[in-house]
């Protein structure tokens, strides 16, 4: 029996005891966690759950605890049936392929009791979304409890900003070195990867988390991240009872609160990944950096209650967000060199720059395969020429340099060889070349057709059609 069928019973009985009676539906969208629906004019709630959510939370656990490096079996997971839900059928099959090519290269541990502790957070959660909407005394209550913490939380970093001396400040500039590291994908060229840095450092300088951040989330006026904030704490303190209860001890508890965390890190993840390719205008639960960053920290601090927040506990939870930055940067560059993000953009109006996080998206671009095959096939002098001025951080000259060359050999070339040409088409050597440029053409259109990119392999099989072409001339079939 699958596990969301034990709970789902579970959740709604609790919610009976309340004297609340809902719905329960199936859903079958790419955005896998719980949620809880209200049609309009019609008071009745509907929870709505996934029946695959423990397969995407375990491929998120083989990524965060178990440090595997399966980070796009994730992304290939979701964009499946994000493109079942298009229609898409053709970039479901490829992204299905894609993601058992992945699993079959990396052990994926599952471990049912993990999966039930993490579905049970994201059902309780939206549980209490529930009694908050049947109950407002409960839900003012609740507020009241977590802007407390909040509070509480803003004079600490209000205290830290005051008294921070010159080798905190250089070791959290180390440390955001380390996390800048991570984010930047590695297959970019290195001038891009130096741009990526930059603009990572100066957003991260301009949007630094301040004690104002948190007076704003105090000062909310209709609390909705305070009423997110208030499920994840009475979902965890529910979890914290039932550990209790089996007399769980202490590790156990500090295991059972990273659980919790990977999943909730989980659900905002896969809210960004939706948002950024198929929710272009998405509004609702957008990705918000320094949101997340206070629902984490508020999260975190629940371990207080219990004296339980240590060195190797931040140790453990710091290990889990580099694990989580990978898997971003390997999902942005996944999702950009396929151009899923590029309709997006466009849209937005928002092609230079990526506002949510501050990286400049036609500097990931030079990870697109159509872009990667035209450098391909120019000159090496052209191809040397730009190296020189990628090296020197001109860029924009390389890409001039490149352009150039293109349009040359697109231009000029071509129409000294129509002036040139008899225009005699019906020798059998004309048809033969025509045939094997056809052929190529057609291979290389499949191939784009069926992965939406060009690969290496392909390349060097139509490369083969040339010399069969230079095979027919010097056996003068093709005069």
């Amino acid at each position: 029996m699958n596990i969301i069928d034990i709970q789902i019973p579970l959740i709604t009985n609790l919610l009976k005891k309340h004297g609340i009676e809902i719905s329960v539906d199936e859903k079958f969208k790419p955005d896998f966690f719980p949620n809880v629906e209200k049609f309009e004019g019609d008071n009745q709630l509907t929870l709505k759950y996934h029946r695959n959510e423990e397969t995407l939370l375990t491929l998120y656990n083989a990524v965060s605890l178990y440090c595997t490096e399966s980070y796009m079996s994730v992304i290939h997971y979701m964009l499946f049936y994000a493109f079942l839900e298009r229609h898409d059928y053709d970039n479901a099959t490829n992204q299905l392929e894609l993601f058992r090519n992945e699993i079959s290269n990396n052990y994926i541990q599952r471990d049912e009791d993990c999966l039930s502790l993490q579905m049970l957070f994201t059902l309780l959660h939206e549980m209490y979304h529930i009694l908050f909407h049947h109950s407002p005394d409960l839900k003012d209550e609740a507020i009241k409890l977590i802007r407390k913490i909040i509070k509480e939380l803003k004079d600490e970093m209000s205290d830290f900003w005051a008294t921070i001396d010159d080798d905190t400040q250089n070791r959290m500039k180390n440390e955001l070195e380390e996390h800048i590291d991570t984010m930047i994908p590695k297959s970019l060229l290195l001038n891009a990867q130096k741009t990526m840095a930059a603009e990572i450092r100066a957003n991260a300088e301009t949007n630094r988390l301040m004690p104002s951040d948190y007076e704003r989330v105090i000062n909310d006026a209709d609390g909705e991240l305070s009423e997110e904030l208030a499920c994840d704490m009475y979902a965890w303190f529910f979890i914290m009872q039932e550990l209790k209860n089996q007399n769980a001890d202490e590790q156990e508890i500090i295991d059972a609160n990273k659980l919790v965390f990977v999943a909730l890190t989980s659900m905002q993840f896969n809210t960004w990944v939706l948002n950024k390719t198929f929710r272009p205008n998405a509004i609702h639960n957008a990705y918000n950096g320094k949101e997340i960053v206070i629902r984490q920290s508020v999260f975190k601090s629940h371990l207080r209650h219990y004296n339980m927040e240590s060195k190797a506990v931040r140790t453990d939870y710091k290990q889990i967000t580099f694990q989580l930055e990978k898997m971003f940067s390997e999902t942005l560059v996944q999702l950009l060199s396929n151009n899923y993000l590029s309709d997006i953009h466009k849209k937005r109006g928002n092609i230079d720059k990526d506002k949510d996080n501050g990286y400049n998206i036609m500097t990931l671009d030079f990870r697109n395969p159509e872009l990667s095959n035209h450098y391909n096939i120019l000159v090496l002098k052209e191809k040397f020429n730009s190296v020189i001025w990628i090296s020197r951080e001109k860029d924009t000259l390389a890409l001039g340099n490149i352009t150039g060359a293109m349009m040359f050999q697109a231009s000029i070339l071509p129409a000294i060889g129509i002036l040139l040409t008899d225009w005699t088409l019906n020798s059998s050597g004309t048809i033969i070349s025509s045939l094997i440029a056809i052929a190529s053409a057609i291979l290389l259109l499949t191939e784009l057709n069926i992965k939406k990119h060009m690969t290496v392999k392909m390349l060097l099989i139509c490369g083969m059609f040339y010399f069969l072409f230079l095979t027919f001339v010097f056996a003068g079939v093709i005069r």
